[in-house]
């Protein structure tokens, strides 16, 4: 197994210790357990196997390997202890009943201190009904995830290691070192959609089972904190989507779909205007309002907003677009001095400025931020989208409403789960 920006020199700390925290002897304790628990494992499916026990032995075999290659200093006890799970899995493959606590021992050719003070941890902790033994199972399998997302980002947990290395060897100067700790820092921003499992972790119950009394109050107490950290109704300020829809709720997509020159691009900028003076007071500082567009460049898509939040006539500011550009291709043409250009560039910026503050910064009041960007089409996909938002997250702004402008032109996230033709009906998306 390879591994993105591993060589055999780099035997880092910082991946070395990542590795570890899945070698621990609670951990290979809970694989005995489950598999001398008599339970099915039931479907199973992921790209790797259709088998939960394929899956796990999968896992150990890489672990193995991972341990031996980084020179952990427990690597002889971990093959042990591997070895010794195999063996049983491998009984456990053929029988569910064939491997108990009882006879675990017989089945082991051979054992060792590590084998056994395993072994007899798992029977002193056995699991006792199905249901510990799903739970555990869930967990297990949740752990052996998270050590395939750690590999997955492992050349930036590498790279962490050896700009620490490079810094304290005193071979980049300050300037050197801050630009490769920023390149690496938007590496790791990218890092963050790779982590499911984590995600998942920090995610709320994915579904509640109502019982009695107690399992209402749970699932009461859940909506109650999501409905006050987490849910939101923004109006659009259009009294059709208001009174129809009653507004734009937390967790909802919306798809405006017209013929080409229909003004869609310009209904999704004023909704966008609208949407934050309708609910200017309802925003936190560090919210943010997010507008994307894979079709007019940056430049041209605040020139559109410049115009639409500041009520100016389009062509308006089109032509002082233009009138900049002659203004600024004379100096060239006459070859002004450097302070006469410094100076028409300043009062032109100034210029700009004052429109910026007298639109935009008029709407937004510094209440909540606006985020434009440009993609270029056809290359932009929903998975750079989350990295984006992870991004912005890192960078302490909460998105609270996104606008993407030509859906189609964007392209899925991979070609094995993804289906060009699913965005061929979809032209803006607020």
């Amino acid at each position: 197994m390879n591994l993105p920006g591993y060589s055999s020199r780099d035997q880092k700390t910082l991946l070395k210790a990542f590795v570890s925290t899945f070698t621990s002897e609670e951990f290979m304790v809970d694989l005995v357990k489950i598999t001398l628990h008599p339970s099915e494992f039931g479907a199973f499916s992921t790209e790797k196997s259709n088998s939960a026990i394929d899956y796990i032995k999968d896992f150990l075999k890489t672990l193995g390997e991972m341990a031996r290659r980084l020179q952990l200093s427990t690597a002889k006890n971990i093959q042990s202890q591997i070895q010794a799970v195999n063996t049983l899995l491998t009984i456990r493959e053929s029988s569910a009943t064939l491997l108990t606590y009882e006879n675990v021992f017989q089945h082991l050719a051979t054992r060792d201190l590590i084998t056994t003070k395993l072994i007899q941890k798992a029977i002193e902790h056995k699991l006792t009904d199905d249901e510990s033994f799903r739970k555990l199972t869930d967990n297990v399998i949740d752990i052996i995830h998270a050590y395939y997302e750690v590999i997955s980002v492992s050349s930036t947990i590498t790279l962490l290691d050896n700009l620490q290395e490079a810094i304290s060897d005193n071979n980049l100067t300050p300037f050197e070192a801050l630009k490769n700790y920023k390149d690496l820092v938007i590496t790791a921003y990218n890092d963050l959609s790779k982590l499911q499992s984590l995600s998942k972790a920090e995610a709320v119950s994915d579904h509640f089972i109502i019982t009695d009394d107690a399992s209402c109050e749970n699932l009461a107490d859940t909506l109650v904190t999501y409905i006050a950290k987490g849910f939101s109704v923004f109006k659009t300020g259009f009294d059709l989507f208001d009174n129809v829809l009653n507004g734009v709720e937390s967790s909802s997509v919306h798809l405006i779909s017209a013929p080409s020159n229909h003004g869609k691009s310009l209904m999704c900028i004023n909704m966008c205007k609208r949407m934050i003076e309708a609910n200017i007071s309802d925003f936190d500082k560090k919210d943010a309002i997010l507008f994307v567009t894979t079709e007019d460049d940056i430049h041209k898509l605040s020139r559109r907003f410049i115009s639409i939040f500041g009520n100016y006539k389009f062509e308006s500011v089109r032509q002082l677009y233009a009138k900049a550009y002659d203004v600024t291709r004379t100096q060239q043409i006459m070859g002004m001095s450097v302070d006469t250009n410094n100076q028409l560039n300043s009062q032109i910026q100034k210029m700009f400025k004052s429109l910026l503050k007298a639109s935009l910064l008029k709407v937004t009041q510094g209440k909540v931020s606006l985020v434009l960007k440009h993609c270029n089409e056809n290359s932009f996909s929903p998975g750079d989208l989350g990295r984006f938002l992870d991004r912005l997250k890192v960078e302490g702004y909460k998105p609270k409403l996104i606008f993407i402008d030509y859906m189609d032109t964007m392209t899925p996230t991979t070609s094995v789960f993804g289906n060009a033709k699913e965005y061929d009906k979809m032209n803006v998306a607020f």
